[in-house]
């Protein structure tokens, strides 16, 4: 079982969502046994999906051949292949006058009672404040984690919108629906998948625009520069960082996130003019502002130990290993200090290797070995895409000749393919690109 079934593509053409489905179902049963019976989701996507064993009960057999035209036990079955069959012939019941006229009017009482009464306000609340939350805890969240919460919310998100005739909660919904689809795009990108990253960040974006939300399309646009100098696309990573500053209303700490990932995006450019201008732009923001979407701390946020990390990786770009020591020592000293439930494993691991890079450049092995150490306490779940491209390039930097016959280098080396070996994207069969850092 688990093949789509013939229901499911009858109802993919008839274009029928769930709320219709069960309204239907409600007309027919009215027909068929007397009474209004209803369906739940639930029920529902088993019986399109091909999940159930067996058949349901006699009762919703008869009802769905009424809508349907087909016998239960074809609907059922795994969808053929090609044009629809022909229907064996839809049971033709005469129904009664005033069945028909109760049931229109039912209907139309309903419609009413779902204009007027939509989606309590305070479950919007809710489900805002879990988004919040989940985006606040990002970083001390195993990504796989984050994804599943995530979708649940998303869906039920969806499933409100459709409910919901109040314009001021469609637009809350809509906002609500483009977070949780950043929060899908970074796990995503975290867990080494970036097509499906970018997907999720384009969709993102697309519900900022529907809802006339310049944060979300400012940290849309964000990620999707991140996203295209990761597949080494870094011009296109520009472009991205560009239009996100064209964005009116975001904030300083979003201000800082964007000017971070245009100093990356002309480092791999090797722009070094390009690169320490927006280094320095984001190290002076400070108006005062904030917007409704970044947060302090979390995926929606961008304290300064990230902001630090990210310059450090910059400055390795521009083969500046002196600078890139600084801003990853700030990144350790700063993540240090933070309260141990807002401190970012990938952050921290991540300007680790940084500082490793910069002192292994500059000859230092057992200054790179004190920061490694710190770099392999990054538990499994973790080791993201962006900590794993630093990896790759700390491991490769071992090889150099001049740690050749090094005992330490190679000890070292094999702890870092281990490291990788089990992290989370590797054991998911995920690529995440490998641009090069420092050589």
């Amino acid at each position: 079982m688990g093949d789509d079934t013939l229901l499911k593509r009858l109802v993919d053409e008839l274009d029928w969502k769930w709320a219709t489905a069960d309204l239907e179902y409600q007309k027919a049963s009215k027909v068929v046994t007397g009474q209004q019976l209803t369906i739940a989701e639930k029920t529902w996507r088993r019986w399109i999906h091909g999940q159930i064993v067996g058949m349901p009960n006699s009762d919703a057999c008869r009802i769905l051949e009424h809508m349907f035209g087909y016998p239960a036990h074809q609907l059922l079955r795994p969808a053929p292949a090609g044009p629809l069959p022909v229907p064996p012939g839809a049971q033709q019941l005469a129904p009664d006058l005033k069945i028909e006229m109760e049931m229109c009017a039912q209907e139309a009482q309903q419609g009413a009672n779902d204009a007027s009464s939509a989606i309590n306000d305070s479950s919007i609340d809710q489900v805002r404040a879990d988004i919040d939350d989940l985006g606040r805890h990002y970083n001390s969240t195993a990504p796989y984690t984050v994804f599943q919460k995530a979708r649940e919310l998303r869906e039920t998100l969806e499933l409100w919108r459709e409910r919901t005739q109040v314009p001021v909660q469609l637009q809350d919904i809509t906002v609500q629906l483009g977070k949780t689809c950043m929060l899908l795009s970074q796990t995503a990108f975290d867990l080494g998948f970036l097509d499906q990253a970018a997907q999720m960040a384009r969709t993102a974006r697309v519900y900022g625009e529907a809802s006339r939300f310049s944060p979300l399309l400012a940290f849309a646009d964000g990620s999707l520069g991140t996203i295209a100098y990761f597949q080494q696309r870094p011009q296109e990573a520009v472009r991205h960082i560009q239009r996100a500053q064209t964005h009116p209303g975001v904030g300083d700490v979003g201000r800082r996130r964007l000017y971070a990932i245009e100093a990356r995006a002309f480092a791999h450019l090797r722009d070094s003019d390009g690169s320490r201008r927006a280094v320095e732009q984001s190290l002076v923001v400070d108006t005062g502002t904030v917007d409704d979407l970044h947060q302090p701390v979390g995926e929606f946020g961008f304290p300064e130990a990230r902001l630090n990390m990210s310059h450090a990786t910059s400055m390795l770009l521009l083969r500046d290993p002196v600078q890139a020591e600084r801003f990853a020592q700030q990144s350790l000293n700063l993540v240090s200090a933070m309260p141990a439930g807002e401190q970012s494993a990938p952050v921290r691991g991540g300007a680790a290797a940084d500082l490793a890079m910069a002192r292994l450049i500059a000859g230092d092995l057992d200054g790179a070995a004190a920061a490694i150490r710190t770099l392999l306490e990054v538990v499994t779940e973790q080791r993201v895409t962006g900590l794993l491209n630093r990896t790759h390039h700390v491991r490769r930097a071992l090889t150099a000749p001049q740690f050749q016959g090094s005992q330490l280098a190679t000890e070292l080396g094999e702890q870092l393919e281990e490291f990788t070996r089990r992290s989370a994207p590797r054991q998911l069969g995920a690529s995440p690109g490998l641009l090069a850092i420092g050589g």
